[in-house]
């Protein structure tokens, strides 16, 4: 896949925008951390919540709006995390998995923390770069900066 795919998914083929792009001659992802950026925003986030939501609702038995609450998103976007409808795109690891599950428990104690435990998470898949294995599946450029501080 390529950004202008990417682009057109989100910005729509607007005129003005290809004009836009035109004139400035720039992507909004020409720098590397950008694009793992959104990769981070738009592949892993969802799948880290995705995961979490799973764990509050049927482990810890917290209703849909307040995993949604705990997790920054509305109840529709959990019942969509356990649908199945969002957060697909990416299999998480094993390990990380389990990380998730220790950090479902403390966030069922205390959901104010939520936040801190998916930066946790984020920190463990940049420091394995499992990070990396998902932004290969989406542009192979942006490796050749993976583990620099440009980027991970």
């Amino acid at each position: 896949m390529t950004i202008d795919y990417f682009l057109s998914n989100i910005f729509g083929k607007s005129k003005k925008l290809k004009e836009k792009r035109k004139e400035e001659k720039t992507s909004p992802f020409s720098s590397p951390f950008a694009f793992y950026i959104f990769i981070e925003v738009w592949y892993i986030i969802p799948a880290i919540r995705k995961e979490l939501a799973k764990h509050l609702t049927k482990k810890y038995e917290l209703s849909y709006e307040k995993a949604g609450m705990a997790l920054g998103v509305s109840k529709a976007a959990v019942s969509q995390y356990l649908s199945n409808k969002r957060a697909n795109k990416i299999r998480l690891t094993p390990e990380i998995k389990r990380k998730i599950a220790k950090s479902a428990k403390i966030i069922a104690d205390n959901p104010k923390i939520a936040l801190l435990e998916m930066e946790k998470i984020l920190k463990i898949m940049k420091d394995t770069k499992y990070s990396c294995e998902v932004c290969k599946k989406y542009n192979n450029d942006v490796l050749n900066y993976c583990g620099t501080d440009r980027v991970c």
